[in-house]
């Protein structure tokens, strides 16, 4: 019997306005296996960032159920909530870096919520994840204002192998970044997620990513997924949605 580790049944959401019900997730049924990369493309405006905040607990389904290592994440306590969202990790668009706090603290922030850690401890275990990234210890005072687009990413990263989480989300990760650090950073999807033996998701619109991280892609439009596929099978299939977006055709 297969492990699934994300699944989602007959997830629908909608947001309401003037009255209005703009409809943007249909009947979403997704199986994620564990240790398997799943890419979510899509144009913008799809819903690949409602699925993932629906998924998380950030946003709440109007209906459907989503599980997490088959565990469904809306009927279970809270305290057993808690617990398993912190087994739970996101690189989010942007990095998120916290612009008030230097490169150590970022990287150590999600265990010292936790955990109280002595200045000595949160420096080795930031040194540690920092060099996972290819990065050294000259970072480690440096606030984000100081690093660049890439290494901001890379720090990011770091970040979010500390907690050293089962489940992650990479949310568009190579977007803003020229081509060399996008290669960069799929090396390090690919890196990272085999060293924590993890689960993704990954939603983006750069296909030059999609086809290198994923062990399987699925194709999200008008709120619904439309076509799901290997990276090998995406050049032939049968499917005119797939075909336009690949292409750029509107």
């Amino acid at each position: 019997m297969e492990n699934i580790a994300i699944q989602t049944k007959n997830l629908c959401k909608s947001f309401f306005s003037n009255n209005e019900e703009r409809v943007v997730l249909k009947d979403i049924n997704l199986k994620i296996k564990t240790g398997e990369s799943y890419v979510l493309i899509g144009g913008s405006g799809t819903g690949k960032s409602v699925l993932v905040k629906n998924i998380m607990g950030i946003l709440t389904p109007n209906s459907g159920s989503v599980f997490l290592d088959g565990v469904e994440v809306s009927v279970i306590p809270k305290n057993k909530r808690i617990k398993m969202k912190s087994q739970v990790g996101m690189l989010f668009q942007g990095g998120a870096l916290f612009d008030s706090m230097n490169v150590r603290d970022n990287v150590v922030f999600g265990i010292h919520v936790h955990t109280p850690l002595k200045r000595a401890d949160a420096e080795k275990i930031a040194i540690e994840n920092l060099e996972l990234v290819g990065l050294d210890k000259s970072v480690l005072s440096l606030y984000p204002a100081e690093l660049s687009g890439g290494m901001q990413k890379r720090v990011a990263f770091a970040r979010l192998i500390a907690t050293k989480p089962k489940i992650v989300f990479f949310d568009e990760p190579t977007s803003g970044l020229d081509p060399i650090m996008s290669n960069v950073i799929n090396d390090l999807i690919i890196k990272t997620t085999k060293y924590l033996g993890a689960t993704s998701l990954t939603i983006t619109h750069d296909m030059n990513s999609a086809r290198k991280i994923a062990d399987r892609i699925g194709m999200l439009y008008k709120a619904e997924i439309v076509w799901e596929g290997s990276p090998a099978d995406i050049d032939t299939a049968d499917n005119q949605k797939l075909h336009n977006f690949i292409n750029g055709i509107y």
